[in-house]
């Protein structure tokens, strides 16, 4: 169906629903048309912005929960330092404990150099 098909079977489903529309003023008929329409079309846009905001909040409660996730099963940083020609593979947690392991790979060097 066409566009203007559309548009003059809504105008005379609106009628159908007004009453005594023909003692009033076609102009105010017609008026009264463009403002139930644009009622209707405000109330449709509320209702798409209001499923998008209530889709946007799953996208957001998702990536908030699969972060959650990541914190708690982040893996251990593996970090490798060079010294004296040997490598040593050390392993450096997440959790702040880096100072106490540079403090014991230190202790590792200074004994092998002496």
């Amino acid at each position: 169906m066409s566009k203007e098909h559309n548009t003059l079977t809504e105008f005379f489903n609106f009628l159908k629903t007004k009453e005594n529309y023909l003692q009033q003023d076609s102009e105010e008929v017609i008026q009264d048309y463009y403002n139930f329409r644009a009622e209707r079309i405000a109330k449709e846009k509320e209702e798409k912005r209001i499923k998008q905001l209530k889709r946007l909040e799953l996208i957001v409660q998702k990536r908030e929960e699969q972060q959650a996730r990541a914190r708690i099963y982040k893996p251990v940083k593996a970090q490798k330092i060079k010294s004296t020609g040997n490598t040593i593979g050390k392993k450096i947690t997440n959790d702040g404990t880096t100072a106490k392991t540079m403090a014991d790979i230190r202790k590792l060097i200074d004994r092998i150099r002496d």
